[in-house]
């Protein structure tokens, strides 16, 4: 591979990184320069919803993360699919825990934490700044159990 494509892999992997970094951290202005200001976000079952735009897609990310008094996002394989000027797709493993507790009872019906095993595909796009940024991520769950995580947080 030429060093241009070798250096937008990193790039694209780095973007994936920061974006978990940002929703672990509840680092809301971090999070929000992942994505394109028209990025759309596709949440499968069981939430089922479409989240269009940046400022749409800020409120349900806070809403989620912020009603949990533990939230930890992993992403597990990244695999760069298509790369193709300043356009790439990409798919993403990933494990989330949460635990819910006293912060928004209401979050999951009364559950009392998230077991989660989902895959992203995502479409991103490289901005006139050089940056990547997500235009597109679509959320399938493979796994989603309301089994919180055992254990003390701190």
């Amino acid at each position: 591979a030429n060093s241009a494509a070798q250096s937008d892999h990193i790039a694209i992997r780095a973007l994936v990184d920061r974006y978990s970094d940002a929703v672990n951290q509840r680092d809301w202005a971090a999070y929000r320069d992942t994505w394109d200001d028209d990025g759309v976000w596709v949440l499968g079952a069981p939430v089922s919803r479409t989240e269009q735009g940046i400022n749409a897609i800020m409120t349900e990310v806070r809403r989620a993360v912020e009603g949990m008094s533990l939230f930890i996002q992993m992403p597990h394989a990244f695999t760069l699919l298509t790369l193709e000027g300043d356009r790439a797709t990409a798919r993403v493993t990933l494990n989330e825990i949460g635990k819910i507790d006293h912060v928004n009872p209401n979050l999951l019906n009364g559950a009392k934490g998230i077991n989660i095993f989902a895959i992203y595909t995502d479409s991103l796009k490289k901005g006139d700044d050089g940056r990547w940024r997500f235009v597109e991520r679509n959320y399938a769950v493979k796994l989603f159990s309301t089994v919180p995580p055992e254990g003390e947080i701190f």
